[in-house]
């Protein structure tokens, strides 16, 4: 993990969906996003492009928390146009990971991934 360990202990919403939205999903996801942040809940996503990065954006937009559960190693920004999202929302205190650095984006790593997106939510949307 890197950031602040303390945030895996509040309440928390999963996003998650397609990776080619439409525009009213991108518009939906966004005002999630920021909305339930700015109401305290965490969002949870897989970090993936499309909606998942979107409703990170949101919260991050309102200085929201969210937790972005990558299926690479923290060092390495996959997909590459989440790099934004990724630094923002991890303003690094301390750093825990179960995947070592340097690890590569690669299929076996993603259910892995999934299974604790899925996990750490109270609800998901």
């Amino acid at each position: 993990m890197r950031g602040d360990p303390d945030v895996l202990n509040l309440p928390s919403i999963g996003i998650v969906g397609t990776r080619r939205p439409t525009l009213y999903g991108t518009q939906m996801a966004e005002r999630l996003g920021r909305e339930l942040a700015a109401r305290g809940l965490v969002l949870v996503s897989g970090m993936a492009r499309g909606i998942d990065a979107i409703g990170h954006q949101g919260a991050m937009a309102v200085n929201g928390r969210a937790v972005g559960v990558l299926g690479t190693g923290v060092d390495i920004c996959y997909p590459k146009e989440n790099k934004k999202a990724i630094r923002e929302g991890t303003r690094a205190r301390r750093d825990h990971q179960r995947v070592p650095l340097g690890t590569h984006p690669a299929p076996e790593n993603f259910p892995i991934r999934n299974r604790i997106v899925a996990g750490m939510p109270l609800a998901w949307w």
